[in-house]
């Protein structure tokens, strides 16, 4: 039997909800909270990159994107993949910004939270348990990556 909130949810998509249009603020939220964080990481990765080594990309012909793609781009794929855990982490860990910013809409972590008040069903409960797992198995993976990467070297 479908609890509420999908009947709120299939009525809501029947009248014409448009859940990116009610989400912009929340995008904008997540943003202002992730970007500093994510910048500051690359930017450490950046800083580090020896310049020499995107001068003679340069001298063997390529262009500016080009030295880009292939010189400077590998060199950050770790800062960027920690970028992307950190932020992924993170937006799925602000839940207040989320829950003040989304207005009528409600995200994933807003339906769990306010079900988990009224009542504990069991598809809540897997739903929970699906999104820690996810979170663990993001931070592996990267973890994951990064060890074989630094093997490597």
């Amino acid at each position: 039997m479908p609890s509420g909130n999908d009947v709120k949810l299939v009525e809501a998509f029947a009248q014409g909800f448009d859940p990116v249009q009610m989400m912009e603020p929340v995008i904008a939220g997540q943003s202002i909270v992730i970007l500093p964080v994510s910048t500051l990481i690359i930017a450490s990765v950046l800083i580090r990159i020896d310049r020499r080594l995107i001068e003679v990309v340069a001298d063997l012909g390529a262009s500016g994107w080009s030295s880009f793609r292939r010189g400077v781009l590998p060199l950050m794929g770790n800062g960027l993949l920690l970028a992307w855990v950190i932020a992924f982490v993170l937006s799925s860990s602000e839940y207040v910004l989320t829950a003040c910013l989304s207005g009528r809409a409600q995200p994933v972590s807003g339906l769990v939270a306010s079900d988990f008040r009224f009542n504990l069903a069991p598809s809540l409960n897997a739903l929970a348990v699906l999104i820690v797992l996810g979170n663990i198995a993001l931070v592996v993976l990267a973890e994951t990556i990064r060890r074989r990467f630094w093997a490597t070297k």
